[in-house]
């Protein structure tokens, strides 16, 4: 996959935004058409079901035909399965093969139009992206070497897991950034993308439980898709332009032939230039934009570090030795000095209760693809 479409935040394909319409196809066995509807959803994740129907008509009479729909994909993809409630009941003796479901019709000019509805269950294991097609097939016993048939595309999200990633997006000051534009890219690969509310939150939740990720915050940028939506890389900041970063504060060269090549893989890339990988469920991910250069290292810091201080009171204790006057000469008793509690302040660290706000301040929003919600609009 070209790694300028892994960075579009509305890959139409990837992201399931275009709509696959039913296809008619031309007939082969003259008065038979056939339309294949779904998959539903598409693109499907990896480990999840989707469904998917095919309609048959008869405009004349056919004698003995079968109908089916076939799964065309790579090995592993997934198998069909009947589903019986959706299939209508001309279709009879129907059979899963895996691969296909095939029912046998009396096809007549009086029939009704028919359905064969199926299960799509797709493999956990099938790496997101991966494509496959749908046939509808009508095959007529009195007339060899001839058919009907309809196809309709599918393709593959990553699994639902239960990883959840939250964070904050700020500039100098510790002033959060809106509509900053969020990109997880994950191994195996995949980017989830999402934009900051207006108080800077993000969140992300749903990623699969397998996967590893790297967290990109790029400023915000008007794509030609809307709000950090791009056919390809996002714009390249120019001098005094807030600055892109991976997480934990590396800087992102988007010129770099590397990543908008089309050769590299992004979260090769981060990883390569320092990014900080994240294996589980994490909050508190702190981005911090500047203008400052590239060159700039260490980068900024958006919200300054309080030096802590510590004061100490200190007491002296002074033993005595008195002598017991009715005991005798030379007997003395010694007075133990006591212990005494720390006596002192300390001052925390505003990082430090900046991070805890952070994961207590992140906005929930959708898995896969998310959007500010309206009330932050």
């Amino acid at each position: 996959m070209n790694v300028r479409v892994r960075f579009v935040v509305r890959s139409l394909l990837v992201l399931g935004l275009v709509a696959v319409p039913p296809l008619l196809a031309s007939a082969a066995i003259p008065g038979v058409s056939a339309t294949i509807n779904g998959p539903s959803p598409n693109p499907v994740p990896a480990g999840s079901t989707a469904t998917a129907n095919a309609q048959f008509s008869l405009a004349a009479d056919t004698g003995p035909i079968t109908v089916s729909i076939e799964l065309q994909a790579p090995g592993g993809f997934g198998a069909l399965r009947l589903d019986p409630a959706g299939t209508t009941s001309e279709l009879t003796a129907c059979v899963e093969s895996g691969l296909a479901v095939t029912c046998d019709w009396d096809g007549e000019s009086a029939d009704s139009p028919q359905t064969l509805s199926v299960f799509i269950d797709v493999d956990p294991s099938v790496p997101p992206g991966t494509g496959a097609n749908l046939a509808a097939i009508v095959t007529s016993a009195t007339l060899p070497d001839t058919d009907v048939y309809a196809t309709a595309n599918i393709s593959t999200n990553p699994p639902v897991g239960t990883t959840s990633l939250s964070g904050t997006v700020l500039t100098e000051g510790g002033l959060p950034v809106a509509d900053a534009c969020i990109f997880v890219l994950s191994s195996p690969l995949f980017v989830f993308q999402t934009i900051t509310d207006s108080a800077g939150n993000w969140s992300l939740g749903d990623l699969p439980d397998t996967y590893s990720y790297v967290v990109a915050a790029v400023p915000p940028f008007q794509g030609s898709f809307g709000p950090c939506a791009n056919n390809g890389p996002p714009p390249i900041p120019g001098p005094g332009d807030l600055q892109p970063v991976f997480y934990d504060d590396i800087w992102i060269d988007l010129s770099d032939p590397a990543l908008t090549g089309g050769q590299g893989d992004p979260y090769v890339f981060a990883v390569n230039a320092g990014a900080t990988i994240l294996t589980s469920s994490t909050s508190g991910i702190e981005s911090c934009l500047t203008t400052a250069p590239p060159e700039a290292n260490p980068r900024p810091l958006c919200i300054a570090q309080v030096t802590t201080t510590t004061t100490t009171t200190t007491t002296t204790l002074v033993s005595t030795t008195t002598t017991a006057p009715d005991v005798d000469a030379g007997v003395t008793t010694t007075t133990v000095p006591p212990t005494l509690p720390f006596t002192g302040t300390s001052t925390t660290s505003l990082s430090v209760i900046g991070s805890l706000l952070i994961g207590l301040g992140a906005a929930t929003l959708l898995a896969v693809r998310r959007s500010r919600s309206a009330s932050d609009r």
